[in-house]
């Protein structure tokens, strides 16, 4: 049978309609012009908009249709250039203070699902033993099958002291959690000694007040300071670069701590200064595939500068800087405004921090969900050049990623780098 086209099988009703819309739009009134002519571009948003007045099956709220334009350029852009209305505006301004409602942990939602990447220590999740690779299928009785990850989300937000449900998928097991949400301020940074001589330093996101927080904290530790540092960028989603630099600034005493490139030319540098706290004093930083951004910036510039050694696994990859600007109505959106290089010019834009000494270790149930780098994104940017980098070592890892809890007796790669780190301090004793 012949396939009918859509013009044929609207019938008489349908030929008047759209008669009548191409008179009140004026359809071929309009003398041609190039394709990319920005004013084209708006007669085409603006014609497409009054025929969804005129012509859509159901009657549709301007602000709606507003909204969705905005949100589909931008995402035209990039992964990270994103509108956000007044709802998640707001949650977003809550979350960069380190201040929000929830159970507690990092998600990643790419992919139609929701995974679980870390329990926020001291969160509702870690007391109820959601683990780093669980699968969440389902909040209080909704599934992400049918609503999707986004609105999980939101789903897991609500009133302090109220309780939700959760249905988590864990490897070829399903189990149910309850747990009550909390209003949480979470610190950014956990300080402790691993040994008289060595001190343990673990900064979660780079949230308002961190380098002031850790700052304080040091302070308040016994003296005297450490003969070396291991400093845990595990799972540091990143955050504010201020924040990043600052901290960065600790370690160094002269050159640049990041550089900012935009359209092909340097845009702006943060330069180090003297003074810092921690210079040269050994160090050793942990990565993993989740430090991105921030956590990138800390760990290139450190890097650079021979100021630590980078160990563990190649980096998330996020190298680009998101500008957070309001809107009129109350929403707002994120800019993709830079790519960022470490102080040597190295972008880590889809290339990450690649460690000076990489961690080897058996696959696992974590991994097995595939969660993808920076690179591996639908749109993503890339390094405007390939700079490959090469670790200097390798060190093997018994047991799989499932055995490196964080902060956990078992924690197969801080007992690692803590072994690294003796090695840096024992050539610094013997140096004249």
């Amino acid at each position: 049978m012949a396939r009918t086209s859509f013009s044929t099988k609207v019938g008489k009703l349908g030929l008047a309609l759209s008669l009548a819309l191409a008179v009140a739009m004026g359809c071929g009134g309009t003398a041609r012009r190039g394709a990319h002519d920005p004013t084209r571009v708006a007669e085409d948003l603006g014609r497409a908009m009054a025929l969804i007045d005129a012509g859509y099956t159901d009657i549709v709220a301007r602000d709606r249709l507003y909204r969705g334009a905005v949100r589909g350029m931008l995402a035209e852009l990039d992964p990270h250039s994103s509108y956000f209305d007044a709802e998640e505006f707001s949650e977003l301004q809550a979350q960069s203070s380190g201040d929000r409602v929830g159970i507690g942990v990092e998600l990643d939602l790419r992919g139609g699902r929701a995974r679980v990447i870390a329990p926020i220590e001291g969160g509702p999740a870690a007391r109820a033993g959601v683990q780093s690779g669980d699968e969440i299928v389902g909040v209080d009785g909704h599934t992400a099958e049918l609503e999707g990850p986004e609105k999980m989300l939101r789903r897991l937000r609500g009133e302090a002291g109220r309780t939700v449900t959760l249905s988590i998928r864990r490897g070829e097991a399903e189990l149910k959690l309850i747990l009550a949400r909390d209003s949480l301020h979470f610190a950014c940074s956990v300080t402790h000694t691993l040994s008289g001589e060595l001190w343990y330093l673990r900064i979660r996101s780079f949230q308002q007040g961190c380098h002031q927080e850790i700052s304080r904290a040091w302070e308040s530790l016994p003296k005297p300071k450490p003969k070396g540092i291991l400093l845990d960028l595990r799972a540091n989603p990143g955050g504010l670069v201020t924040e990043a630099t600052s901290l960065a600034d600790e370690w160094l005493e002269h050159g640049d701590i990041v550089r900012l490139y935009a359209r092909g030319a340097m845009r702006e540098s943060t330069p180090a200064s003297a003074g810092g706290m921690w210079v040269g004093i050994p160090t050793v930083s942990l990565v993993n595939r989740w430090s991105a951004s921030a956590a990138e910036i800390l760990a290139g510039a450190l890097q650079d500068a021979a100021a630590a050694t980078i160990a563990g696994e190649p980096s998330y990859g996020k190298g680009t800087v998101q500008a957070v600007v309001p809107l009129p109505s109350g929403g707002g959106m994120a800019l993709t405004i830079a790519r960022y290089t470490t102080p040597s010019g190295r972008y880590i834009q889809g290339q990450g921090i690649v460690p000076d000494v990489l961690f080897e270790q058996s696959a696992s149930a974590l991994t097995s969900f595939a969660l993808r780098r920076e690179s591996e994104l639908p749109g993503a940017l890339a390094a405007p050049i390939a700079q490959p980098r090469r670790s200097t070592k390798n060190v093997h890892i018994a047991g799989s990623v499932d055995n490196a809890a964080l902060l956990s007796d078992n924690d197969a790669w801080a007992l690692a780098a803590a072994s690294e780190l003796r090695v840096l301090v024992a050539a610094k004793a013997v140096t004249p």
